[in-house]
């Protein structure tokens, strides 16, 4: 496939041998780069583990996209960048907007005192539908208007997408951030797949040559 027929976008993510990018196709003007939902759903529990561990620990994430999942020579992802984390204890509010626009709660948007857990759920969320569509849930062409797209929380929901799937990203993705789903919700939720809790889908070492 020649490469001149598509314009690089941006990074989707980043592992020890290269890294995965978004692109267009200049023909069909259609971007590439996402994938299928059950190999999302395979990548997506791992994600899942290592956030659950985090906020297990009482460590809120705070900048989840995907520049900051790793994807290791085995295709297993890991999280990265803590950078940005804070520690939370119980209920407790922190005060500190961060993090990358489009993946940012609303709560962050209006500079309102968040939960750090649910922010990191709405973050993953956007994630998520990354993931599915290689689309970002929330654009504008300034940050006024990626606010106000945002704080309206209405996006497009691509047909090809499952039931379950949409269903599930609408819940991660609700304005009101104590309606919004908890990490364990979204870990129980069908489209994840994981009623015993959580035992992440690890994949063995590709068939092939390793790229030198």
């Amino acid at each position: 496939m020649a490469l001149r027929q598509y314009v690089m976008l941006r990074t989707l993510g980043e592992g020890g041998y290269g890294k995965v990018k978004l692109a267009l196709h200049l023909r069909r003007a259609r971007r590439c780069g996402c994938l299928g939902e059950m190999e999302v759903r395979r990548l997506f529990r791992q994600i899942l583990a290592a956030l659950s561990h985090c906020h297990a620990h009482g460590v809120a994430h705070r900048d989840l996209k995907p520049e900051n999942l790793l994807l290791d020579w085995h295709r297993n992802i890991k999280l990265a960048d803590f950078g940005l984390s804070a520690q939370f204890s119980g209920a407790a509010l922190l005060k500190t907007p961060c993090g990358s626009p489009e993946f940012a709660s609303p709560e962050l948007f209006c500079r309102q005192e968040y939960s750090g857990p649910a922010a990191d759920v709405w973050s993953l969320g956007v994630v998520l539908y990354d993931m599915v569509t290689g689309e970002l849930t929330f654009e504008g062409n300034s940050f006024g208007e990626l606010r106000a797209r945002v704080l309206s929380s209405i996006y497009h929901e691509p047909h090809y997408l499952s039931q379950q799937n949409r269903d599930l990203m609408r819940k991660m993705m609700t304005l009101d951030h104590q309606s919004r789903s908890t990490l364990d919700s979204v870990i129980q939720h069908p489209w994840v797949g994981l009623p015993n809790g959580l035992s992440p889908a690890v994949s063995r070492p590709w068939a092939g040559t390793r790229p030198q």
